[in-house]
């Protein structure tokens, strides 16, 4: 299946970005993969509850690398390493990306069958 992209501009350097414009349940499942690593949840056999013991601030970047890594097709028509030049751009053109992407992995109400609101 063939998903389809759409090019973007970012707002700095002008860079050309193909961004998916959504991902499989798969891909969905390997971005938060990440972050549920660096979650580490503790039992607590007094209260019969779970605390959150630990969090690993790695897990963020690598949940938005993995997310790179399966919205963004090229950047300025380069397909190998978009993760590495994504990161490479300026600040602003990378958190422009990232809410670009953030846009596409909202849920969308399902009204009926094949329409979405």
């Amino acid at each position: 299946m063939n998903t389809p992209t759409k090019k973007i501009k970012t707002p700095l350097a002008g860079a050309e970005i193909e961004i998916k414009d959504w991902i499989t349940g798969g891909d969905a499942e390997y971005i938060d993969e990440a972050l549920m690593a660096g979650v580490a949840v503790k039992p607590d056999l007094a209260n019969k509850t779970a605390k959150l013991s630990d969090f690993d601030t790695k897990a963020i970047n690598n949940e938005a690398h993995r997310e790179i890594e399966k919205f963004i097709v090229s950047v300025d028509g380069v397909k190998d390493g978009v993760v590495k030049l994504v990161m490479n751009l300026p600040e602003d053109d990378y958190d422009f990306i990232k809410t670009e992407i953030a846009n596409r992995r909202k849920k969308k109400e399902v009204v009926e069958a094949g329409q979405q609101t």
